[in-house]
């Protein structure tokens, strides 16, 4: 075994397949690829991706504030060689730290001539589909205020915030304090979206899908055990509908909605969807991170259960046994 330290690269996903050729037939080297499809960065930025606008104190400048923009994508340490992905596809701009207390990393583009050059085109090209593009479309408008010289001035500093206070969760307290007559801007209307591209889905599921399996008492199994298993896409609910149109993507599944925590999940549990429809899905789409790993994975589990040795002791240990090492459990390849 290998262990996973801060790099999952190409060539330990390849040699993770050859040890388990139970899921290989559609898996190459130019699928599990080092260039990641533009359409899979904007599904991945949907999901993951966070374009933040600081505004804070500071006596550098007329209006004593200074405005600064940022895009950024962090993750688990175990994916820090897909934030290398990502900084390669966007032309090697913008930095990569490790966050130890966290056991993080964050890939983060700052400096104006870079968002300009790239973080920009990329999604007017490739737009998001998830309501966070109304807050990339605020955003661009402070940076276009800020490549006009605006937030020099404190009637430009004014109306930056006025856009802030639209953008992700509103202005922080002591913004609030310093700017109390401001008006958020009204947030863009964002056109529902019911197509999508394979690699958007990919991108966006490579950030927030989750390959599940339950073992749980049941006496209605010889066994005493039954197994569940799940294909799951949880998202703030302000994107339910979006949500829905999954359910026609991939002509399976159904919605849950959870009031308490503002989120709506889609979720495929039947055997016969996840086998005919969701694996084959990913053998010809494939995730770029350390969930292809959960995916393998959770293939082989679906595999045994088609099998029926979910019925047997020897076939229940053999699926308790992956699924020890599937997900957050996950230390070794």
């Amino acid at each position: 075994m290998t262990k996973i330290n801060h790099f999952l690269t190409k060539d330990d996903i390849l040699l993770y397949l050859k040890a388990n050729p139970v899921w290989t037939r559609n898996i190459s080297n130019s699928n599990v690829s080092n260039r990641l499809n533009p359409n899979w960065i904007t599904g991945f930025s949907d999901a993951e991706g966070t374009f933040v606008v600081s505004i804070y104190k500071s006596n550098d400048y007329k209006c004593k504030y200074a405005v600064k923009p940022s895009f950024a994508i962090e993750l688990h340490e175990r994916d820090i060689n897909l934030l290398h992905k990502i900084k390669e596809y966007f032309n090697g701009v913008g930095s990569i730290h490790i966050r130890s207390n966290k056991s993080s990393a964050i890939y983060t583009v700052t400096g104006l001539k870079d968002i300009n050059s790239t973080i920009i085109p990329h999604f007017i090209e490739y737009p998001l589909l998830t309501q966070k593009k109304a807050d990339f479309l605020l955003f661009k408008e402070i940076i276009e205020l800020m490549n006009n010289k605006y937030h020099l001035t404190l009637t430009g500093l004014n109306k930056i915030v006025s856009i802030r206070a639209a953008m992700n969760n509103g202005l922080s307290k002591d913004l609030m304090l310093a700017f109390p007559d401001i008006t958020p801007i009204i947030r863009p209307k964002i056109e529902i979206v019911t197509e999508f591209h394979p690699f958007w889905i990919v991108g966006f599921c490579d950030g927030e899908s989750n390959f599940d399996v339950s073992i749980i008492k049941s006496e209605r199994y010889t066994s005493g055990y039954q197994v569940q298993h799940r294909f799951r896409i949880t998202q703030s609910d302000r994107d339910l509908l979006l949500m829905r149109s999954l359910i026609d993507f991939f002509k399976s599944g159904t919605i849950t909605e959870s009031k308490e925590r503002n989120a709506c999940t889609f979720i495929v549990s039947n055997l016969k969807d996840l086998t005919d429809t969701i694996i084959p899905f990913f053998e010809l789409h494939n995730l770029q991170g350390c969930k292809l790993l959960d995916l393998l994975d959770f293939s082989k589990i679906i595999t045994l259960v088609n099998s029926k040795e979910h019925y047997t002791p020897l076939g229940l240990e053999k699926i308790r046994a992956i699924k020890l090492n599937m997900n957050t459990n996950r230390k070794h390849i």
